[in-house]
């Protein structure tokens, strides 16, 4: 009888009233921290009440395509139209800095990873990686004069 005892105090019962269910492999909720069976283990499930909804929808303009600063107060739609009535220049977010630009002045490209030359020490594009590539100034040498 002793075995029995033991068997049941392993598993945690369900948070939620109407369940208790005794469940061996129970689940926390990430919001409300109440422990709860796979049947109630998401935030519907439980109608957990300390989730917090977020908006995910992203404003974009449909001329010119840019995405729009959104405020938490006012309605998207709102927001739209302010930007269009502005003639497109308003409430915009700026766009992203490019990072890994080559260092090689007639150079414009801005690569996806960085390719430091250990030489220089300077970034370059994957075309001019290499030393010889991007006439790096740890190749050049120095002229001796013979006076």
């Amino acid at each position: 009888m002793a075995e029995k005892a033991d068997l049941l105090s392993l598993g945690t019962h369900c948070s939620l009233k109407d369940c208790k269910r005794l469940d061996f492999l129970p689940f926390r909720c990430s919001h409300c921290k109440e422990i709860f069976c796979l049947d109630h283990r998401t935030p519907e499930g439980h109608q957990c009440r300390d989730v917090v909804t977020s908006d995910v929808h992203v404003p974009v303009c449909p001329i010119c395509n840019q995405i729009i600063k959104k405020s938490k107060d006012e309605d998207i739609n709102r927001q739209v139209e302010q930007h269009i009535i502005s003639g497109c220049k308003t409430l915009v977010v700026g766009k992203p800095k490019k990072s890994n630009k080559c260092s090689l002045k007639t150079c414009r490209q801005h690569g996806l990873m960085p390719f430091v030359c250990p030489d220089c020490r300077k970034n370059h594009c994957i075309r001019h990686r290499h030393a010889e590539d991007h006439l790096c100034t740890a190749l050049q040498v120095p002229i001796i004069s013979c006076a």
